[in-house]
């Protein structure tokens, strides 16, 4: 009995490199999207320690492009800006209030602000506004913008600036990934 053990290099070299394809790309582009889905949640607790908005509305404004086996690149993207309105800090006021109107402000004491009022909205809510001249009318809807906090986009940019946030990134797409491979080699 003889047996022939002669093995064509090439062809072997291009089953591995196709095998490796087979695995390596599903495995990241999955890795990528897990990571970036765990990076939001992260991003939207950084941006809630500057901004005390629920978590499901700064969710809701950060948009994940999804990673695909051919560009295996995966992005968070904030969708429009957005500058809350002062009715979403808890505002407190009374008439002749002196300082104006206050808001809650997180991890901070209650801030005043000057010549503010609170009214309601024609839609219900309330609201801080803030007369123009000494007339009744024109008046100013105040925003978050107008007593020196970011925007969401702002807020966003910071987080994502943290590199505390960009270790645990790294962190999060290694063990994403190994265990992507791990899955993919037992199957």
């Amino acid at each position: 009995m003889k047996i022939d053990m002669r093995v064509d290099a090439r062809a072997v070299t291009l089953q591995l490199d196709r095998l490796r394809a087979d695995v390596i790309g599903p495995a990241a582009s999955r890795a990528l999207n897990r990571t970036a889905t765990s990076v939001r949640a992260e991003a939207v607790r950084a941006m809630r320690r500057t901004l005390p908005l629920s978590a499901k509305s700064l969710r809701s404004r950060l948009k994940i492009e999804a990673s695909n086996q051919r560009t295996l690149t995966a992005r968070i993207v904030a969708r429009r800006d957005y500058d809350p309105s002062l009715g979403q800090f808890s505002p407190t006021w009374r008439q002749r209030q002196p300082g104006g109107a206050t808001v809650k402000l997180p991890g901070r004491p209650r801030q005043a602000v000057a010549g503010a009022f609170v009214a309601r909205t024609r839609y219900g809510r309330d609201a801080v506004f803030r007369r123009v001249g000494r007339a009744r009318t024109p008046l100013q809807f105040l925003r978050a913008s107008d007593i020196g906090l970011p925007t969401v986009s702002a807020a966003f940019l910071q987080a994502a600036g943290d590199a505390a946030l960009t270790r645990y990134a790294r962190d999060k797409f290694r063990g994403f990934f190994a265990r992507e491979i791990q899955f993919r080699r037992g199957a």
